[in-house]
């Protein structure tokens, strides 16, 4: 199915004077399927023509690693200074916690509200990271799902913002489903985390949130579990054993993850363009 954020570009582009054989090798470079290019330029030719969407099989997984690594090479700059920011601020925020705990030991066992106000200013840098983990999170897929914008590591940000408190409620609704079918068994889990894995991307594409977004999710992956398991699986592998081959080095296991986490998160959201595009 195309998006509609393909065909607002190939209008947008056109209107600048660009041709039809530039735009198609440059959303090639950037991750686009020449079949959706194509229909996209028939869609905009004649409207009414435009194909209802059918179900299809997922293309398989070297071939969506492919395609993220298409998109991650040319997002690469922005997609890694997204990722600096928790990775900075985790750092920043240790070094504040270490001193703040040695701190605050000495000082309660001297004087009771010094060492609750120094627990309290911890608590409050505790929140203030997850809230800069969390908008770095909507960032990167913003950055990803504006691939064709071409837009940079500020614009990602403030794009986001409005968008930390759909993704934390939503994500809060995952967490709690996920957890409560652990609670019942390993499989359960198992099954709920494939069913609302994607959830995220519906928040970012389909302006769906909360319960409406974990219902979409589960229509995508219904019927299709195994597959998208598999899927999974694969990057899940691939990352395990480059995980154990750059953590036998000290420090080069963070500096993998550093550039290796935004390729498999435009992996999983290529993944989801695919699951959205072949279901009926």
């Amino acid at each position: 199915m195309v998006s509609q954020q393909l065909l607002d570009y190939i209008k947008q582009q056109s209107s600048l004077g660009k041709g039809r054989e530039e735009l198609t090798q440059s959303l090639l470079q950037n991750g686009w399927q020449l079949p959706d290019i194509e229909q996209a330029f028939a869609t905009i030719a004649n409207p009414s023509a435009a194909p209802t969407p059918v179900g299809g099989n997922l293309p398989k997984a070297r071939q969506i690693l492919n395609e993220a690594w298409g998109i991650y090479k040319n997002r690469f700059k922005t997609l890694i200074l997204i990722r600096l920011v928790p990775l900075l601020a985790t750092l920043g925020f240790g070094l504040i916690f270490g001193v703040g705990f040695i701190g605050t030991s000495k000082i309660s066992s001297q004087n009771l509200n010094l060492g609750l106000g120094g627990l309290a200013v911890m608590l409050v840098a505790l929140i203030i990271l997850i809230y800069i983990s969390l908008w770095s999170t909507v960032a990167q897929l913003m950055a990803i799902k504006n691939q064709t914008e071409d837009i940079g590591f500020k614009e990602a940000f403030k794009r986001s913002q409005g968008m930390i408190g759909i993704f934390f409620a939503t994500g809060l609704l995952v967490g709690l489903a996920v957890l409560g079918g652990f609670i019942l068994l390993i499989v359960p889990g198992i099954i709920f985390c494939l069913w609302f894995s994607q959830t995220p991307y519906i928040v970012m594409e389909e302006n769906l949130a909360n319960t409406s977004a974990l219902k979409r999710s589960k229509y995508y992956i219904k019927g299709r579990m195994g597959e998208v398991f598999g899927k999974f699986f694969y990057i899940g592998i691939i990352t395990l054993g480059l995980t154990i081959l750059f953590g036998l080095i000290p420090f080069l296991g963070n500096v993998f993850s550093l550039f290796w986490t935004p390729l498999v998160t435009v992996y999983c959201y290529q993944l989801y363009r695919h699951l959205k595009a072949t279901r009926p």
